[in-house]
């Protein structure tokens, strides 16, 4: 299932993702789970990056951590194409996580093909064996439109700005 996880900077969103990259990196093998790490916080402050690049060492990486928006750009085309060529071949394993953090800037400063790109993913790798875990400081803005949240199942609510952030993150 693909995982929306929100809260205001600071509330740990990047510490449960690498936490939850590591937990399924130790209870899986790389022949059955693959991982793409894309932290759009350290395109947005590079200063940031240090915090998910000892995920490097995994070998369940597909490719290092992303952490500029021309290398997420061409990451996301690529797994949107691994999803039409497993459903052409009926592949699903092994199961590819594709971790965004920091999906705000990514979205917004990453041009008109990533944010396509996200939505393809969330609405058919499920199928295909590509999940999703999103973290978003504003779950509320207008590129997390309704249909694109619907397709989050699962969400981890942290500290809101607001009452109206935490009902856009909760989905209720």
């Amino acid at each position: 299932t693909h995982v929306l996880m929100s809260g205001v900077q600071g509330a740990g969103k990047t510490v449960l993702l690498r936490s939850m990259a590591l937990s399924l990196a130790l209870h899986n093998k790389p022949s059955r789970l693959q991982m793409v790490v894309v932290d759009g916080d350290a395109a947005a402050d590079p200063i940031r990056a240090q915090e998910l690049r000892p995920l490097n060492y995994l070998p369940h990486l597909l490719t290092p951590v992303v952490d500029n928006l021309t290398t997420a750009r061409e990451v996301l085309t690529f797994l949107v194409n691994e999803i039409n060529y497993r459903k052409e071949q009926a592949v699903r394993t092994p199961a590819i996580v594709v971790m965004l953090d920091g999906a705000d800037y990514l979205l917004t400063e990453g041009g008109k093909d990533v944010p396509e790109a996200v939505r393809q993913l969330v609405q058919n790798g499920a199928a295909a064996g590509l999940h999703v875990i999103l973290s978003t400081d504003k779950p509320e803005a207008t590129y997390l439109d309704n249909l694109f949240k619907a397709s989050f199942p699962a969400r981890i609510v942290g500290k809101a700005v607001d009452a109206a952030a935490a009902r856009a993150a909760s989905g209720v």
